[in-house]
């Protein structure tokens, strides 16, 4: 699912480092992510949300602000996935934010039987560590 930011090339990032096959190589965070946004390629020192906004949508998010929101998709995609399905569901999150959609949506649908690999993305550092931290499966 993951490709190299400099040359396309398939990476897995369940090793460390994370490498292409041309030995392009990423990091991995203490708390699970990796950062595949080369310093070239940035436009700010601190591209995406700063720690004060993100901060903020997760206490949001932890009070239930968007809670309906959360519990409606977690239906659509419960009536979406093919009945007897045996394979594990492949979700995955762009602009994951601090990861309260991804999170919810694996909770629930573990909790409904489903297996699950998920995976998010987000351009501010800050938000995709706190989803890190929040979530190490």
């Amino acid at each position: 699912m993951w490709r190299c930011p400099l040359c396309t090339s398939p990476i897995d990032i369940t090793h460390q480092p994370v490498k292409c096959e041309n030995n392009h190589s990423f990091d991995k965070a203490k708390s699970g992510y990796v950062n595949l946004l080369p310093v070239q390629f940035k436009k700010s020192k601190q591209p995406g949300d700063d720690k004060a906004m993100v901060l903020a949508r997760r206490e949001f998010h932890e009070a239930g602000g968007y809670l309906p929101l959360m519990e409606a998709m977690v239906d659509v995609l419960d009536n979406e996935i093919p009945k007897g399905n045996s394979h594990p569901i492949q979700l995955y999150d762009a602009g994951c934010g601090e990861g309260a959609y991804l999170s919810y949506c694996y909770d629930a649908l573990a909790k409904l039987g489903y297996e699950i690999n998920a995976s998010g993305s987000d351009i501010s550092k800050v938000a995709v560590d706190l989803a890190a931290k929040k979530s190490s499966r």
